[in-house]
């Protein structure tokens, strides 16, 4: 397909170019490609044209999603490599050397023309549990010359180290010793709110730093609708050692006074309680006395 847009009907600018649309059945499964995706732009006219051979089908209705306006900030992708288990075939392992806010996978079949169903399970270390993020279908394939490929699998955020891949059903559908995942993340973001008048000084890695919580909601909105007259670059000068060593080290616990004086007073409390128990045994032990006189 190819999606041009117009305000008077007359002249028309392509907004995609080449756009492919698929609905495909395989083993009771059911495969389609039913959005096309393109930057934001206002017009008032869109229109979509068949390339090429005109498959036998029509279109029924065209729905317009509106991406919701917020902040966007660059997602990174890193590769990485895992190696099929020697002894259990269709199950290949990722160690991604490192804790990476991750949200986002894709999954890059070797072989055109492969569908398969896949789980895929994540874990902190390399002793811990397994847990789910993700099963269904991935599939690479070839229509008429054309790429069909899954979407990017979604996962909530998690910043699991190791992760596992399985083939279900079928551990042959991927014919391959090795397999490439493509990672997907943004970035934390930190916000420093300087005091005072510049130059300033960012001091990192001491132990003994007080923590100094604020609280920023009133601020986060305003970054969001006037982020450059707020954010400002800063440019590192060189870097110079404040504390030394000896700012690594933690500091030693504090004597634990409340804790003392707690069980300080514990104690005296049973001591006076022993001595009025004590005091009461010894006036029945006089008056039972007197009794027998």
């Amino acid at each position: 397909l190819r999606v041009e847009s117009s305000d008077d009907l007359n002249t028309w600018r392509p907004l995609v170019d080449k756009a492919t649309l698929a609905s495909l059945s395989y083993n009771r499964h059911r495969l389609q490609s039913r959005r096309i995706e393109f930057s934001a732009t206002q017009a008032r006219y869109f229109r979509v044209q068949l390339s090429g051979k005109i498959p036998a089908w029509h279109v029924t209705g065209v729905e317009a999603v509106f991406p919701e306006p917020s902040l966007q900030y660059p997602r990174q992708w890193r590769e990485i490599k895992g190696d099929v288990l020697s002894d259990s075939p269709g199950v290949y392992q990722f160690d991604t050397a490192g804790w990476w806010p991750l949200d986002r996978i894709r999954i890059q079949l070797p072989q055109r023309n492969t569908v398969a169903r896949i789980a895929l399970r994540s874990r902190a270390n390399a002793e811990g549990p397994w847990h789910m993020r993700y099963e269904g279908l991935v599939y690479n394939l070839a229509v008429e010359g054309r790429s069909i490929r899954n979407d990017e699998i979604g996962v909530s955020s998690v910043d699991d180290r190791y992760w596992q891949l399985e083939v279900l059903d079928n551990p042959e559908a991927i014919q391959a010793s090795s397999l490439t995942i493509v990672l997907g993340w943004v970035p934390y973001q930190l916000l420093f709110v300087a005091q005072g008048e510049g130059p300033f000084t960012l001091a990192y890695g001491s132990s003994q730093a007080a923590s100094s919580r604020r609280d920023l909601q009133a601020i986060l909105p305003l970054l969001e609708t006037d982020a450059n007259a707020i954010i400002k670059t800063a440019h590192l000068a060189n870097k110079f050692t404040l504390g030394g060593d000896a700012r690594l080290q933690p500091l030693n616990a504090p004597f634990p006074w409340m804790a003392w004086l707690l069980w300080s007073i514990l104690i005296l409390g049973v001591l006076v309680l022993g001595y009025m128990a004590w005091r009461l045994y010894q006036d029945l032990e006089r008056q039972n006395a007197k009794k027998l006189e």
